[in-house]
């Protein structure tokens, strides 16, 4: 006996050995991942190193495993190694049901491991400093990731360009204008009601360039984890869990995938949203009403999100005048937008719930589809793409948003099965666009919710952890491949010159026609129309071309315009010609 306490210095039992042997496991496969990156996804990668020298280095660090006694720090290493080991294959892997599975092989390996988050965070000060550095990575990391994209002239018109000349327009005259948007000057009034830009807008005066649109969207997003914090103080959730409910909210794949697609009003929602939630738990009046009227300032479709929380805050019977006044308010605000879009604009874009709309109704014949026809709803809600949506937003927090105690919080899963699982419209349910940033906000406080309801203890702090873990694997297996922008912008250095000194020759006070990717970075003019869709060609003073792409090879012998500027495979800029 004394001889195999030498030998093994802790309780021998099942749980114990083979959460060091699995350790052992994950420690020796994830180096040997690492050195044979293909080995993810491809078998014949696995000829590539030596069987022996796998089991060799196995068996090396579990025996080393083994000589360590405490449980705690067994488990911390098989939980950190296996997320690891999980978060590097889901990089390499690249594909969205593989990093899915990945999450549901960490939990399995998670009921092996002893983890306890450590006391590192003890006080409000200490979540602070985490929601600082949260807030400070995510603006600087997807901030910079986004400009080198623009600077590497791979933003496109939508939805980049025509927001870039907004603002241009905005600081000029104060007014939402746009040419490119729907090739004809008008406000982007008549296409999405959103004056919240006008939030944004001191900022660019200061510094009137794309960039600072895209920096500012990121610390928009970014800024949700201060009321997040609050909330969670609110709740009553220790600070140690909380720190790690904040690092789930900066990797929430749909905050980053909203970002990465240029700018959108949406982004706003994140914040207003979390500090609406965190005024409705304190009970202040002021606060709801402030962040109520600054979510209706979102976008036409914002008020449903507004309205669904009011509903909820009825549901739960706190605060019942303020949430009956912001119901009313959400719904009188939304039938107005909308009357006002159908009337002046150029109507609602009801054609994205096109599945549940008869008869060219608008809104309310969807209401009566669903109404009359649920099934229908429920056959649209489960398609596959649609049921990968679900499970990516879910599983990140490792389900605690559907770990629902009370029945009205199924009430807050409305804006997801609403914008992301019933329309048809492809982008509403991919990860990688702006159709999550309210939906994931709901799932957020969810997750806040009923974490604080979970009893003391190992289970929760574990839980906590594996949806730490989850977030991690999913964000790795949808955007490690971002880092690819790092590189394509160092590799194009001599064709972004190229392309920069081809538009130092278009003069600014001209009617430019564009390809695409080249309308944000000549956004700041009057006058810019998207070369593929305009109708205004014969009125432009110069065509610029884009020919890494697709593109219409009659327009380079186009009558009436010279060459002025010609790169091959890259860009084109015709000049038109004057006549004497």
């Amino acid at each position: 006996m004394k001889t195999l306490k030498k030998l093994f210095p802790f309780e021998l039992n099942f749980k114990s050995v083979f959460s060091r042997v699995l350790s052992g496991w994950f420690i020796t496969a994830l180096m040997f991942l690492v050195l044979f990156p293909d080995a993810a996804e491809n078998v014949e990668a696995i000829a590539g190193y030596s069987f022996g020298l796998f089991v060799l280095c196995f068996l090396l660090i579990t025996a080393i495993l083994f000589r360590v006694e405490s449980e705690t720090v067994t488990g911390a290493i098989l939980a950190s190694f296996s997320t690891l080991y999980f978060v590097v294959a889901a990089a390499f892997g690249n594909s969205d049901w593989f990093s899915v599975g990945l999450c549901l092989a960490a939990a399995a390996v998670f009921v092996f491991a002893e983890v306890r988050i450590p006391d590192v965070v003890r006080s409000k000060k200490g979540l602070l400093v985490v929601a600082s550095v949260c807030f400070v990575l995510f603006t600087v990391i997807v901030g910079t990731v986004c400009c080198l994209y623009y600077r590497n002239n791979q933003t496109s018109c939508f939805d980049f360009g025509l927001f870039s000349q907004m603002f241009f327009y905005m600081k000029e005259t104060g007014k939402q204008l746009v040419t490119c948007e729907r090739d004809g000057l008008l406000s982007h009034f008549a296409v999405h009601f959103s004056p919240v830009y006008y939030l944004m807008l001191p900022f660019y005066c200061l510094f009137p360039k794309p960039e600072t649109l895209l920096f500012l969207q990121a610390a928009v997003v970014a800024s949700g984890v201060f009321p997040l914090l609050l909330l969670c103080g609110r709740l009553k959730i220790p600070p140690k869990l909380s720190a790690v409910l904040l690092l789930c909210f900066s990797l929430y794949p749909a905050f980053w995938g909203g970002c990465f697609y240029y700018l959108h009003e949406n982004c706003f929602l994140v914040a207003f949203l979390l500090w609406l939630f965190y005024f409705y738990e304190k009970g202040s009046t002021a606060g709801i009403v402030i962040f109520t009227v600054l979510t209706l300032s979102v976008k036409e479709d914002a008020p449903v999100y507004a309205a669904v929380a009011a509903l909820y805050f009825l549901c739960a019977r706190k605060n019942v005048r303020q949430s009956a006044l912001m119901l009313l308010l959400s719904v009188v605000y939304f039938f107005a937008v909308t009357a006002w879009l159908s009337k002046y604009g150029n109507g609602v874009m009801t054609g994205r719930f096109g599945n549940l709309i008869y008869e060219d109704g608008g809104f309310a014949s969807m209401l009566k589809t669903v109404f009359q026809d649920p099934v229908l709803a429920v056959r649209e809600a489960f398609e596959e793409e649609k049921l990968l949506y679900f499970v990516q937003a879910t599983v990140v927090l490792f389900f605690l948003p559907l770990m629902i105690k009370k029945p009205e919080r199924l009430i807050l899963l409305i804006p997801l099965v609403l914008f992301n699982l019933v329309p048809d419209y492809g982008y509403q349910h991919k990860m990688g666009y702006q159709y999550g940033f309210g939906s994931g906000t709901f799932l957020i406080y969810l997750s806040a919710l009923n974490l604080a309801e979970q009893e003391n203890g190992e289970k929760r702090e574990k839980h906590s952890l594996l949806a730490l873990a989850c977030a991690a694997i999913v964000f790795f297996g949808l955007f490690s491949g971002k880092l690819s922008y790092v590189k394509d912008y160092v590799n194009t250095a001599g064709e972004r010159a190229a392309i920069e000194n081809a538009l130092s020759c278009v003069e600014a006070d001209c009617c430019v026609a564009a390809s695409a990717f080249y309308v944000p970075v000549l956004s700041g003019r009057k006058t810019l129309y998207e070369l593929e869709t305009t109708k205004h060609l014969e009125e432009c003073d110069y065509i610029v071309i884009d020919m890494r792409r697709n593109f219409d090879e009659k327009l380079l012998k186009k009558e009436g315009y010279s060459i002025v500027e010609y790169v091959e495979n890259v860009i084109a800029v015709l000049k038109k010609e004057v006549l004497n």
